[in-house]
């Protein structure tokens, strides 16, 4: 999904540097897995949400072999079912509340919201 705005002449720009991975459910909408890192920006101290399980048509798996195990345990193990060297999603967020994380969060702070 990638964030675009329009500016005063009606040009549309995308939003440097924003953009998340979505994927299809099994029941046909989008989500991202995980926790995005939207999470953690410094405007999102208390989210309405947070991650839910989510069924996702086609299995998303991450390589976790370069992963420091801090970051395994608190970042990754909450929302991915870990096997070996890959973790599989099992969590994230649904485009809707991962575009209200984006309102509150970076675009707001670029005086977007």
């Amino acid at each position: 999904m990638l964030y675009v705005s329009q500016n005063k002449d009606g040009k549309w720009y995308h939003q440097k540097y924003q953009y998340s991975d979505v994927y299809e459910t099994i029941d046909g909408r989008w989500a991202t897995p995980g926790k995005d890192f939207e999470y953690w920006h410094e405007y999102n101290e208390n989210p309405p949400f947070q991650p839910e399980n989510i069924i996702f048509k086609e299995q998303i798996c991450i390589d976790i072999s370069n992963i420091d195990n801090e970051v395994i345990e608190t970042r990754v193990k909450p929302y991915y079912e870990v096997e070996g060297k890959k973790a599989c999603a099992k969590m994230g967020n649904y485009v809707e509340e991962l575009f209200e994380l984006k309102k509150t969060g970076v675009l707001h702070a670029r005086g977007l919201f």
